[in-house]
């Protein structure tokens, strides 16, 4: 039997932002994640010099809120509780991305959290139609902001796990 690190969602937020791997026993915390007060990317943008340009906006899941919301200057959240609706937090994550890439581009970082994909994969499993529809809108979605950033701005996209083909997490897709 092999083992592996958790692809909870909250403990790969954790990993990416804090840069090492968190433990097993973090996943007991999935639905009541704390303030992480470990050194993590958001600090370190928070106190570069520059003081009021590091701005950080989010948008996306509210697991996020609870975990480092007081690093987010902008901050809309979604449940995701309801993994059968599978646009509700897609729809309103590009809304608030895109116009504020139209609008004022006053932030140092944006985060953004989609995860239609996601709840397609664990609704109904990963050969059903709403995977390849959810993927679709994520590409159109990352177009979208391409079109919109300039030429000194990164794009980083990320995804937390595989997906067996039952929907669960792991697998090589």
């Amino acid at each position: 039997m092999e083992s592996s690190v958790p692809t909870v969602t909250s403990v790969r937020i954790k990993s990416v932002l804090n840069g090492g791997l968190s433990t097993f026993f973090e996943t007991t915390d999935e639905f009541v994640s704390t303030e992480v007060l470990e050194d993590n990317i958001l600090y370190q943008v928070k106190n570069r010099r520059g003081g009021d340009s590091n701005k950080v906006v989010f948008y996306g899941d509210h697991i996020w809120s609870p975990m480092y919301g007081n690093y987010f200057d902008e901050l809309v959240e979604f449940s995701s509780e309801n993994t059968r609706d599978l646009d509700t937090l897609d729809d309103g994550v590009r809304t608030a991305m895109l116009n504020k890439l139209k609008g004022d581009q006053d932030f140092k970082l944006m985060l953004a959290h989609v995860i239609g994909v996601d709840s397609a994969g664990h609704t109904y499993n990963s050969q059903n139609e709403n995977i390849e529809r959810k993927l679709r809108d994520t590409e159109d979605l990352i177009r979208e902001v391409i079109e919109l950033m300039d030429s000194k701005t990164t794009l980083i996209v990320y995804g937390d796990h595989g997906m067996t083909d039952d929907g669960n997490h792991g697998g090589g897709s």
